[in-house]
């Protein structure tokens, strides 16, 4: 694969589509899962078989299995240990002392996009030296001068 790819496990589907379609607009190919319960076994299984994940975003409350459960599944997973996981929740007080180090990044809903972008970028970046930079970075800014 030669975007890098990025797992969006979010069970809202307006706010699943509209990280879907912000991700994929800076080039990065998107894989999403809506439900906790199958989280980790479905991540593991994009990973082996699609190519390997750049970063997962993680909603905290899901159907099936709560967020920080995945988020602990996922880091005690020697397949999925590695992947960084940026929690985007309206709900981080949920993680706990134990699981709030696991995750990454923490970024509340709603959430800035020049900010979820940026801390998507540098968390990716460090094994992906070649993503494109920010398309709606710049239109934000645009945007916001106007």
């Amino acid at each position: 694969m030669s975007n890098p790819l990025v797992v969006v496990v979010e069970d809202d589907p307006a706010i699943r589509d509209v990280l879907v379609d912000l991700l994929r607009s800076e080039g990065y190919a998107v894989q999403t899962i809506a439900d906790g319960h199958a989280a980790a076994q479905c991540i593991q299984r994009i990973n082996d078989t699609i190519g390997p994940i750049a970063a997962i975003t993680l909603d905290l409350t899901l159907p099936g299995k709560d967020g920080a459960s995945v988020l602990k599944e996922l880091k005690d997973n020697p397949r999925t240990r590695q992947v960084p996981v940026v929690v985007v929740s309206a709900n981080a007080r949920l993680l706990s002392a134990d699981t709030r180090p696991l995750a990454a990044a923490v970024i509340r809903k709603p959430f800035d996009i020049l900010h979820f972008l940026d801390t998507l970028s540098n968390l990716i970046g460090s094994h992906w030296p070649n993503i494109p930079p920010f398309r709606t970075a710049a239109l934000v800014s645009r945007l916001r001068s106007q």
